[in-house]
């Protein structure tokens, strides 16, 4: 199925932004897709998804290069919650600052953030080690550099082309030919 542009959708690079944040409210389903653009490209999938959404669903969707809508990432963990509106989602996001802002401590906030994330993530010294030692081991490898030529060639160093707007079906073909 192919679809047209969205400038809503989060792939690589954004979706990995969007993951490191601390919540994720998506508008519109099927309307907004996420993906991780190296899944399909060995590059070592993404930082923060499996700490999210768990170790098998972090490899259903990077391993079989599977886009996912909002209703779906709201389900997995992918994001916090799934709006249908805009305004809905606006509301909610500026209802929630105003409770922050207004309700609680700023160092209370501080310290909680830094209690669930230390039960709940690798330090980020390992996270970007390991994303390191992913990165170099693939562009060292003959078979690493032979993909990224053709993800650069078919991408033309642009973002509205088959290859990214539709991930899912069009890396396949790069293990086809």
């Amino acid at each position: 199925m192919r679809r047209l542009p969205s400038s809503r959708d989060a792939r690589g690079v954004g979706n990995e932004f969007l993951l490191s944040c601390d919540l994720r409210c998506m508008v519109g389903s099927p309307g907004v897709l996420l993906s991780q653009l190296d899944n399909g490209l060995g590059a070592g999938g993404s930082i923060y998804l499996s700490h999210l959404i768990g170790r098998g669903r972090a490899f259903e969707y990077l391993l079989f290069c599977a886009d996912v809508d909002a209703r779906p990432a709201e389900r997995v963990g992918w994001a916090n919650r799934a709006f249908r509106t805009r305004p809905s989602c606006t509301r909610t996001c500026n209802n929630l600052q105003n409770a922050l802002r207004c309700l609680f401590p700023a160092a209370g906030i501080v310290k909680t953030k830094q209690g669930i994330n230390a039960t709940s993530r690798s330090p980020t010294k390992v996270i970007i080690e390991d994303a390191q030692d992913v990165i170099v081991c693939l562009v060292s490898a003959p078979e690493g550099q032979a993909i990224a030529e053709k993800f650069i060639k078919a991408t033309n160093n642009q973002s509205s082309v088959p290859l990214e707007l539709n991930y899912g079906e069009e890396i396949v073909n790069f293990y086809k030919n």
